[in-house]
């Protein structure tokens, strides 16, 4: 039977506060050894923003640190992860988007909300 953990916080404005946030609930969710680990919505930034301009500063690119740091922890602890967040996808297009890492830290799939 496949062990699930739903890792529950708030996000807030600090993007940078946010990765930390994730990377420590996973650590220590790992103490239960889930299969998967299920990040909440928007877990890069609140879903408040200013204007398009601030909305577009504070989401992530595919394959920047962030992301990849979440890629980094599926491989260490050899997990499933899914994770949600503001997702620049073109110079003009921004996707609220759920990510899928595999126990290799591949990136398996991706379901855009927005």
């Amino acid at each position: 039977m496949a062990r699930v953990a739903a890792l529950q916080y708030a996000s807030g404005t600090d993007v940078g506060q946010n990765l930390a946030t994730c990377l420590r609930m996973i650590d220590t969710a790992q103490a239960h050894k889930p299969d998967l680990l299920v990040l909440p919505e928007f877990s890069n930034h609140i879903s408040w923003y200013d204007d398009a301009q601030h909305a577009r500063q504070v989401s992530l690119d595919l394959h920047g640190e962030f992301l990849q740091q979440i890629a980094e922890r599926a491989a260490l602890h050899q997990c499933y992860i899914v994770i949600n967040v503001s997702l620049r996808r073109s110079a003009d297009e921004l996707t609220i988007s759920s990510l899928c890492y595999g126990p290799a830290g591949e990136l398996l799939s991706i379901a855009d909300k927005q």
